[in-house]
């Protein structure tokens, strides 16, 4: 199921699922610290970036990071399109602005 299947079944608990998996990505960080930066808004929650990006959900979701890199925060996604090519994607974080891919081996 892609995410965004699961997001339209599972809104409350995709969100959760994000938060946890955020969480044990960068393990300074508990879940409840990954929530307050979406809610102070230092970070979009992942529904938002793919609002901003629908092509994210159209993919298989296998790993998502949350890290701080240079002073800001990265979100990073290794996705799986329907060609069964594996990419990481970044994304600024704050912004969603894209900051490109490279496929994996």
């Amino acid at each position: 199921m892609t995410i965004g299947a699961q997001c339209r079944a599972w809104p409350i608990g995709m969100i959760f699922l994000l938060a946890m998996s955020l969480a044990q990505a960068d393990s300074r960080l508990g879940s409840d610290q990954v929530l307050e930066l979406v809610a102070r808004g230092d970070v979009l929650a992942a529904t938002e970036l793919v609002a901003l990006h629908p092509e994210l959900a159209e993919q298989e979701w296998l790993d998502i990071e949350l890290e701080r890199q240079d002073g800001r925060w990265i979100y990073e996604l290794e996705l799986l399109d329907a060609a069964g090519v594996v990419r990481e994607y970044r994304y600024d974080a704050r912004t969603g602005l894209s900051l490109g891919f490279e496929i994996e081996d």
